[in-house]
């Protein structure tokens, strides 16, 4: 089935038909008087054992932060710029500018069904492997997908020598399949280290000398990294880890999206036991909940006093990765994180601090704030009032518009072999002078995310994470 709009006019409060399992979604560019770049997604549908924050689920396609709705979005915006016809290009000794368009096509394939499909259905990697030879760029599945099929996913864009951009920060997805993969790029910084800048605070500024942690192991790349690289950082700062434990669940667990509560009540009570200064929790929004009545529980037990309750242990310091989540209220927990350390990719108010340099002439300051209120909100919606859930973290809308900055930059001062009217990948040259300044080192765009560069492993290291309270 396939759904076609005016990108560049998309109607406010127009309700789309609901997106079927395996459905395509063509989104057209206005005008096509110059070439026309084509994205691509292929998402698995979402599951309660994906889920981050509750254990409901929807069949939606994957994605915390609906990438393909934002994607969705930005190429709208990107065609509407130059009277229609698309972000310019400068071509190195070329008299007149190029115009390049976006047109965007998504896949859906069944949850777990990357290797094999059920009956009259198509496996996540048949699909990937059809459709990535027509595309410019693949916009990879991002955090709220299975990690694996992320990584299987970008082993088919680089057999087909396509760029594809992920939303993931773990190091480990970007090389647990081979560290050579040339157009394998995460628009996320590194996520492993995101409690480093706070524990080096700790020990160097408030005597913090010992810690303890739990962290959980669902087959998740976030939490497993995380976890494991805050252990090991900790000690390298010259904390004495007295607690470490991993938290595991059941494959029945995992289809339901709950957990082994007993497990995480007994690790904390060893935790509790060490009486570490710093305790770190990496665990979903469930047992982050879960563990803070517990802890409430054992600094006052019900049957203490008043003067035993007072000499209940307290840690200096609590860490756990979602205090930043949702709308500056530690995902919905509230007064409970008043005193919690995190650290994100971009907090709620950053969000509205960096403009887009490519939507300049749309808005002098399009910032994503500014984005949501005129390409999102209020226009892109669900059947039956399932407004899409697009928090503020700018995964999708970025790619477009970096991959654009890209090739601006890329031949100001290269001529292009390829024909003004063609797509970028009907030049091989063309196509490799992009992917090699996106390898460079270099800042390559200015966006939503600030600015944006790669390192060696493909990882955006234009920022670095920020730590809140």
């Amino acid at each position: 089935m396939k759904f076609c709009s005016a990108a560049a006019n998309l109607p406010a409060r127009s309700p789309r038909p609901r997106r079927p399992a395996l459905a395509t979604l063509l989104l057209l560019p206005l005008l096509a008087d110059g070439a026309i770049l084509r994205l691509c997604s292929v998402l698995s549908e979402t599951s309660a054992s994906l889920s981050e924050t509750s254990a409901t689920t929807t069949a939606l396609p994957c994605g915390n932060t609906r990438p393909d709705v934002q994607t969705e979005a930005m190429v709208a915006a990107i065609n509407q710029l130059n009277d229609n016809r698309g972000f310019a290009v400068e071509a190195y000794e070329e008299s007149e500018p190029r115009y390049y368009s976006f047109e965007y096509v998504v896949q859906t394939y069944a949850f777990g069904e990357w290797f094999a499909a059920g009956a009259n259905r198509t496996s996540g990697l048949e699909l990937s492997r059809a459709l990535f030879p027509s595309c410019d760029a693949v916009v990879g599945m991002s955090h709220g997908c299975p990690d694996p099929e992320i990584m299987q996913q970008a082993l088919v864009a680089n057999e087909t020598q396509r760029l594809y951009f992920t939303a993931r920060g773990p190091r480990a997805v970007l090389t647990t399949e081979g560290a050579e993969q040339p157009y394998f790029f995460s628009v996320h910084v590194r996520s492993d280290l995101y409690a480093v800048p706070a524990l080096e605070r700790l020990f160097a500024q408030e005597g913090a000398r010992t810690l303890a942690i739990v962290y959980e192991e669902y087959g998740n790349a976030f939490y497993t990294g995380l976890g494991a690289e805050t252990a090991a950082a900790a000690a390298e700062i010259g904390f004495d880890v007295v607690s470490s434990a991993v938290l595991t669940r059941t494959a029945e667990d995992a289809a339901a999206g709950a957990f082994d509560a007993a497990a995480l009540e007994a690790h904390l009570d060893a935790a509790h036991a060490a009486r570490p200064d710093v305790l770190v929790l990496v665990c979903r929004k469930p047992e982050y909940e879960h563990a803070l009545l517990h802890l409430k529980a054992l600094r006052r037990p019900p049957d203490a006093d008043d003067a035993a309750a007072s000499e209940g242990f307290v840690f200096k310091a609590l860490w756990w990765q979602g205090a930043p989540w949702g709308a500056n209220d530690c995902a919905g927990v509230g007064a409970d994180c008043a005193h919690v350390l995190g650290a994100t990719q971009l907090t709620y108010d950053e969000a509205i601090i960096y403009p887009d340099a490519l939507l300049a002439p749309l808005e002098p300051s399009a910032t994503f704030d500014w984005f949501l209120d005129q390409f999102i909100n209020d226009k892109l919606l669900e059947d039956a009032g399932e407004i899409a859930t697009v928090v503020r973290s700018p995964d999708g809308a970025m790619i477009a518009s970096l991959l654009a900055q890209a090739i601006r930059s890329v031949f100001r001062f290269s001529p292009m072999e390829g024909n003004a009217s063609a797509a970028l990948r009907r030049s091989p040259h063309d196509y490799d002078l992009v992917r090699r300044f996106l390898a460079s080192g270099l800042v390559v765009a200015n966006t939503f995310y600030g600015p944006v560069s790669f390192d060696a492993f493909g990882q955006n290291d234009g920022k670095v994470p920020t730590t809140i309270r």
